[in-house]
């Protein structure tokens, strides 16, 4: 379930749609079109172009690194298992739930962001 969390959460980071990340990336990348800056747009794609290998190599560990230890007799690779503390697991779930949200429901979102934003410009 924590490889999951991950891989939802790396799609994030990536920028992949109905996800908090991608609306960040969206409204980052918009402002910095209406600014004139076409190159940090620009970069802002390239960027999450190139972390896409990065995290797909995370993922690919996560769910594949037991069985490519054992090779050939994949039948005796046991994958790895460990307890996640209360506070731990509950910020990892509470990151996957907004994540989400942010991604599923942006438009509720959208008013305190803009707030935000404000606040941080004045």
């Amino acid at each position: 379930m924590l490889a999951g969390a991950f891989v939802v959460l790396f799609l994030s980071l990536v920028g992949i749609p109905l996800t908090g990340g991608f609306f960040g990336k969206l409204l980052l990348s918009g402002a910095a079109i209406d600014a004139g800056l076409f190159y940090l747009a620009i970069a802002i794609a390239l960027n999450s172009a190139i972390s896409l290998g990065y995290y797909f190599g995370a993922v690919r560990r996560m769910y594949l690194a037991t069985a490519e230890a054992a090779g050939a007799d994949s039948s005796r690779a046991e994958p790895e298992t460990f307890r996640l503390d209360f506070g731990t697991g509950l910020a990892v779930i509470t990151s996957v739930v907004v994540v989400l949200a942010l991604g599923f429901l942006p438009g509720v979102f959208l008013p305190w962001i803009e707030r935000a934003a404000q606040i941080m410009g004045s």
